[in-house]
């Protein structure tokens, strides 16, 4: 008889297993990590918390013993930068490495931004700038192609940008009065009286605004003749007159320590007027300056925008002083 021949069913072959058609998977999926992190140890909690509240005596202690103008609004501000940091520490940076990531940078900007003073508008302004290289750091580290791909483009940009110093640069500003061009020449040629800027870019928010006039000194349209401005971070910007002629006179900066010399360096400012048939006179303010924030394609149009608001507010004051023909 042949085998099986009863015709009995064989058995079935262990190892061979039914395929089970799973979902359409795409090529370009990329693998996600999903792991999330741990908050921080008791300790390091404590650690940073400590550091926190020292920068923010640190930096109330400094406002009111140097400068001296500890007000109200800066100390609600930078508190407020300081218990939005704790809070952050006592929470934890958990989740995926982007999480993590995010959550640190904020408490590292929310730590510079409680002891920098007139400085926290800059890290205001540079903190898109920086979450832009974090969520870089944090995709491609999750092994996002398209991330990859971009990170070298937007960092070879950065750095071309900075490999040679930015050109001079000029902004005007330009108002017509309905005043003679000797009276304009008056009003020029008395001691300023600027207020603060207290909207746009400038302004800023309360506590975190870019270091603003407070006094000013000197007079006259001859050349030699100097102006002083002081500023709320405690330096002091002084101007001379190196040339003039009716019309028209220029000023060079001689010394300059106030912060904002660690992001323009004043070349030269112009101020010429030309009286009109109507007896209206029409003044320009010319400012020269060289932009020392790195890269340019993120802070050129920056300061371009805060040079000109400062420019259009000197020279309507300047105009409008109302001591000047006392």
């Amino acid at each position: 008889m042949a085998p099986n021949d009863n015709h009995e069913p064989l058995p079935p072959y262990p190892h061979v297993q039914p395929v089970v058609p799973g979902p359409p998977r795409s090529e370009d999926a990329i693998p996600q990590v999903a792991e999330t992190g741990r908050g921080y140890s008791p300790s390091t909690q404590v650690i940073l918390i400590g550091v926190i509240v020292a920068l923010f005596g640190a930096s109330a202690l400094y406002r009111y013993f140097i400068l001296g103008n500890l007000m109200p609004w800066s100390l609600f501000f930078h508190g407020v930068s300081a218990v939005l940091g704790i809070v952050l520490v006592a929470l934890g940076p958990r989740g995926t490495l982007a999480d993590r990531l995010f959550i640190g940078t904020t408490i590292a900007l929310l730590m510079a931004g409680t002891a920098a003073g007139e400085g926290a508008i800059c890290i205001l302004i540079a903190a898109p700038f920086i979450y832009l290289f974090v969520a870089i750091a944090a995709y491609s580290g999750q092994g996002s192609r398209r991330t990859m791909v971009l990170a070298p483009v937007i960092f070879g940009a950065s750095l071309a940008s900075g490999l040679q110093p930015a050109d001079i640069q000029q902004v005007s500003a330009v108002e017509t009065v309905e005043l003679s061009s000797a009276t304009v020449a008056q009003r020029l040629s008395a001691t300023p009286d600027i207020p603060v800027i207290d909207n746009g870019l400038l302004g800023g928010l309360p506590g975190a605004s870019f270091p603003q006039p407070t006094t000013f000194g000197g007079e006259g349209l001859e050349v030699g003749d100097q102006r002083t401005i002081d500023f709320t971070d405690g330096g002091r910007l002084t101007l001379e007159i190196t040339e003039s002629e009716p019309g028209r006179v220029s000023f060079v900066p001689v010394s300059d320590t106030t912060a904002i010399a660690n992001w323009v360096r004043w070349r030269q400012t112009t101020v010429s007027w030309d009286e009109n048939s109507d007896g209206t006179t029409e003044v320009t303010l010319d400012v020269y300056y060289r932009r020392l924030l790195e890269p340019g394609w993120y802070f050129g149009p920056i300061v371009n925008a805060g040079m000109n608001q400062a420019s259009e507010h000197l020279l309507h004051h300047l105009l409008n002083n109302p001591g000047a023909e006392s």
